[in-house]
């Protein structure tokens, strides 16, 4: 993330993590409008990043901007991610945008069995999911 800005000699950073946060905190209180416009104000410039991406994505799909959150996710950076972060594959970045933008299309296009198809291709990407410490593995498969 490139969040070094200098104008007449001065440096400064954008705080992107925490701007994320409070976005993620007007999300989810129900503040999407104040949220989308902060956003536009403060994020939009990070949306190829993975995480502001998500969220965003994530939000859209919350508030039932399903037309947006389609628009965005078929169209924008989050296809074109690469991560070596170590946090999450390529492979299991890209299932959550196609899990996402599989909802999205449920509502915009009523594709159920298109969604039904990436929620099984999901799942048995998966494999074996760990609940928790202490708790045993399932194996995901076909049902």
């Amino acid at each position: 993330m490139d969040d070094k800005h200098s104008s007449n000699g001065a440096v400064w950073y954008d705080d992107v993590v925490g701007n994320l946060e409070t976005f993620t905190r007007l999300s989810k209180a129900g503040h999407f409008e104040r949220a989308n416009l902060f956003f536009e104000r403060k994020l939009k410039l990070y949306s190829d990043e993975i995480p502001v991406a998500a969220q965003y994505a994530y939000s859209l799909l919350d508030q039932g901007a399903f037309r947006t959150a389609e628009d965005f996710l078929a169209n924008h950076g989050p296809w074109k991610i690469v991560t070596g972060s170590g946090v999450a594959t390529e492979t299991q970045v890209l299932t959550i945008f196609r899990l996402m933008l599989a909802i999205a299309r449920l509502y915009t296009k009523f594709e159920p069995l298109r969604a039904a198809e990436v929620a099984l291709s999901a799942i048995q990407e998966a494999g074996t999911v760990t609940i928790g410490e202490g708790m045993s593995q399932i194996n995901v498969g076909p049902l």
